[in-house]
């Protein structure tokens, strides 16, 4: 939950393209830790996903069935199967990332420069309080706040106890 943390100061500081990949790693982690949770396999000594991703990086076979058992797709999906509202979300959420810079591509990297002039532009980093600074603050507390949900099936019992779901309820997040 740091990333947000890191995603929302880096927006507030104008390196709004900066702060879209700690914003959709939150989400990823979220994703990753429900799809481990959630493994059929849990019980019965190491679960298989857990196995998998401590053994990425052993060989080459390995990561690559670490990276199509962890694809986008697989961890989406299962959240989308626990929770279709909350999996639609952060499917959102997600490509909203990714729309703004947390793959470099033409969108993130147009909020950092000016447009060209007759006289040669000059790429400049934006500042706070400008409208992409603002909505990369909210897609990061949109972020947060799914991200949380998320955890909450992992930990439902301490999440109960601690009235996690209650605060989030008390607040517009989107949904």
């Amino acid at each position: 939950m740091l990333h947000i943390l890191s995603g929302v100061q880096l927006s507030m500081a104008g390196q709004v393209p900066e702060a879209y990949p700690c914003i959709r790693l939150c989400l990823e982690n979220a994703l990753y830790a429900l799809f481990i949770q959630d493994d059929p396999t849990i019980g019965e000594g190491m679960p298989v996903r857990w196995r998998i991703w401590l053994d990425r990086d052993t060989n080459k076979t390995a990561a690559k069935k670490c990276g199509q058992t962890f694809s986008h797709g697989n961890v989406q999906n299962h959240l989308v199967e626990c929770d279709a509202p909350l999996g639609r979300r952060a499917s959102d959420l997600y490509g909203q990332t990714i729309t703004y810079g947390a793959h470099p591509n033409f969108y993130g990297q147009a909020q950092a420069a000016d447009p060209p002039t007759e006289e040669g532009g000059n790429a400049k980093y934006l500042l706070p309080n400008t409208d992409a600074s603002k909505l990369c603050i909210q897609i990061a507390v949109d972020t947060g706040m799914t991200s949380l949900r998320i955890f909450g099936l992992i930990l439902q019992k301490r999440y109960e106890e601690a009235g996690i779901p209650a605060r989030l309820d008390s607040v517009d997040w989107g949904h």
